[in-house]
């Protein structure tokens, strides 16, 4: 399980405008370098709705390059989270074809650099607190399945619904295209119990994201916030959970962000032993 370690897009660099995530222009390649030094296989890539086409990914020379880099520096590229469509999500949004036409372009990059699950954020400015919201987006979304299908590709949902909510939504759609991305932050600082999700949802979730929050709070370092890891830990085992584990962590405070991973791998080393 711990073998499957990999590390969110960023957070090994300094912060660009002083963000906690976005996607770092500046520095994008020496992640690949930084994280191969702290033995991490695995880079979830990400992408913002700001300078959106000027992400490498729709550069046919810099995919190439990044290709390239995952062989140097023994590097996979399974997870992308779309930051930007949390940042502009469709429902709200007058120009819902064109966001919707963005993500379909997006989606067909992905493939090009062995992308098999695109994160769907539905927190935060893109929760969806209404009923009608939740029907646009099962309807909107469930048109992609062939397409995802077809390229190997699956769109896994990050939500901040109740477990029941999440089962209900997710039974919408067809297991071969989408599943959860489970964030253990976002969990605890709802107040959600790990085990009734584990419950509820646990088969259809294919990619985590390892952070701490405080309840109702924002991030923290490992093990200061509401996280029980190692209550984490025997729920992985017993659900027999093998995929991926994405260390979206909180930055470090005194811009030593390689610093903080690498002490996150040691805390999450000692607990998942």
């Amino acid at each position: 399980m711990i073998n499957k370690l990999g590390v969110m897009q960023g957070r090994l660099v300094p912060p660009e405008s002083k963000k906690i995530q976005s996607f770092p222009h500046k520095n994008w390649k020496k992640e690949f370098y930084k994280a191969n030094k702290l033995d991490i296989k695995f880079i979830e890539w990400t992408i913002d709705k700001e300078n959106f086409y000027k992400n490498p990914i729709f550069d046919e020379i810099k995919i190439k390059e990044i290709n390239n880099l995952k062989k140097k520096f023994n590097i996979e590229i399974k997870t992308v989270t779309a930051d930007f469509f949390m940042q502009e999500p469709f429902w709200k949004n007058n120009n819902s074809q064109k966001i919707i036409k963005k993500l379909n372009i997006f989606t067909l990059q992905c493939a090009k650099i062995g992308i098999e699950y695109i994160i769907i954020p539905l927190v935060d400015n893109s929760s969806l607190k209404k009923i009608n919201n939740i029907k646009k987006i099962i309807n909107t979304l469930k048109k992609f399945t062939k397409i995802l299908i077809y390229n190997k590709i699956k769109f896994l949902f990050e939500l901040d619904l109740t477990p029941t909510l999440v089962k209900k939504f997710i039974q919408n759609f067809s297991t071969k295209a989408f599943g959860i991305n489970y964030d253990t932050g976002n969990s605890a600082s709802n107040g959600y119990n790990a085990e009734e999700e584990f419950k509820f949802y646990a088969k259809y979730i294919e990619n985590i994201h390892i952070k701490d929050r405080i309840l109702y709070g924002f991030s923290v370092p490992l093990g200061h916030g509401n996280v029980n890891f190692s209550n984490l830990s025997q729920l992985l085992r017993k659900y027999k959970y093998k995929k991926l584990l994405i260390l979206q962590t909180a930055r470090s405070k005194k811009n030593k962000d390689f610093n903080e991973i690498k002490k996150n791998l040691e805390f999450l080393k000692e607990k998942f032993k």
